[in-house]
């Protein structure tokens, strides 16, 4: 098929953006939707041989996770989870220091817009504020996460 005419169609296929297409045939000429797209079929090396089991094994989906090591921080103080420990390395690292902990009317709100979209009533907040378990933060994030709204 003639090249303009391959163009012509691309245009056809996908409007305005179709006009993009011929200005990217020298970078995505030899990518396989290109090719798909516009009937070019280039056979290589690559395509031709069959892939060995050592170059199988080497997909990362065929690697087991490896946890990787708790880097250190100065201020152990602010960590309350293994992320926490990431996080905090890379705000010291930028020379940071963490921001100090939100009072939880301040909280309350936040998780309540992002999460249903609606605030808070007095109620929920008065709740919140006088519940002292470790776990409320985590409460409160379940009992949004099951509202209907």
């Amino acid at each position: 098929m003639h090249r303009s005419l391959r163009h012509f169609k691309l245009i056809v296929l996908f409007g305005s953006f179709g006009l993009l297409f011929p200005l990217l045939i020298t970078s995505a000429a030899h990518s396989p939707v290109w090719q798909d797209l516009t009937g070019d079929k280039m056979i290589t090396r690559q395509n031709t041989e069959a892939k060995t089991a050592t170059e199988v094994t080497k997909h990362w989906s065929f690697i087991a996770p490896v946890r990787p090591p708790l880097p250190r921080v100065k201020s152990r103080s602010w960590i309350r989870n293994p992320i926490d420990q990431f996080i905090l390395a890379g705000i010291e690292k930028a020379g940071l220091t963490p921001s100090p902990v939100t009072e939880k009317t301040t909280l309350i709100r936040r998780l309540s817009l992002d999460l249903i979209g609606l605030p808070p009533t007095l109620k929920e907040i008065d709740e919140f504020a006088d519940d002292t378990s470790p776990q409320a933060y985590e409460k409160l994030v379940d009992r949004l996460l099951d509202s209907p709204h």
